[in-house]
């Protein structure tokens, strides 16, 4: 009689699967810890991180940052209810972009020396875009992206921007934290498969930051208009 191992018995390939994905789980938060218990990352934390998008996709991988750095190297994706994830890059590949970024520390850059500008012709396009649908908050932020200046908000070379605060003599709260917006942005490509998303964050009611982030593990620039799918994401 021929036996079968148990990895190749039927119905265990969910199993396999599952095991598999365990091992590169545990691959990444020993890498993280490894690296927080040698001091390397500093005043930064290293974290293995799970992060979901438009309800729907869970992505997970390597996170190093605080409460001004955030820097994601995605490892894997994968659709809720979908047995098999989608790898981005190896651990290994995640492992070393986070220890590029600890050993050059582009955060410590003086970004605070560059100059707010006003919005380009793509940069009000995409923001009206994203302020025609209706959710909590936005008819003042379509008051507020008429007059908006921004610089831009990130070291890795996305399209991320920060918004010039501008409170009218409120004085900032230092309580006060960064929120999403009801409504996020799915980027896709050309073949019209997501690659990313945008999320408008909001800070005592006023304009803080357009995150652009990548589920493909490279830098995303500001995506055209055409290229994103709006979703509606209640928070509350």
């Amino acid at each position: 009689m021929i036996q079968l191992a148990p990895e190749a018995r039927p119905g265990n390939a969910r199993v396999v699967a599952e095991r598999q994905r365990d091992l590169t789980w545990d691959a990444v938060c020993e890498f993280a810890d490894r690296i927080n218990a040698s001091g390397r990352a500093h005043e930064l934390n290293v974290k293995a991180q799970r992060r979901r998008h438009w309800v729907v996709i869970t992505v997970e991988g390597l996170w190093v940052g605080n409460r001004w750095t955030d820097v994601f190297e995605p490892v894997r994706s994968r659709r809720t209810g979908a047995g098999r994830w989608k790898d981005l890059q190896s651990v290994s590949e995640a492992a070393a972009k986070i220890g590029a970024f600890l050993d050059r520390r582009p955060d410590l850059d003086d970004t605070s020396s560059a100059s707010f500008r006003d919005l380009t012709n793509s940069e009000r396009e995409l923001l009206d875009g994203l302020l025609a649908h209706d959710f909590s908050g936005a008819d003042d932020l379509r008051q507020q992206v008429a007059i908006a200046r921004v610089r831009s908000g990130c070291h890795c070379g996305c399209g991320t921007l920060e918004f010039e605060k501008d409170l009218e003599g409120e004085p900032p709260d230092p309580a006060a934290v960064e929120r999403p917006v009801d409504l996020e942005g799915v980027v896709l490509n050309a073949q019209g498969s997501p690659v990313g998303g945008l999320l408008l964050f909001v800070r005592q009611g006023h304009l803080s930051s357009l995150e652009v982030y990548s589920t493909a593990g490279e830098p995303l620039p500001l995506p055209s208009p055409d290229r994103v799918d709006w979703v509606a994401v209640p928070r509350s």
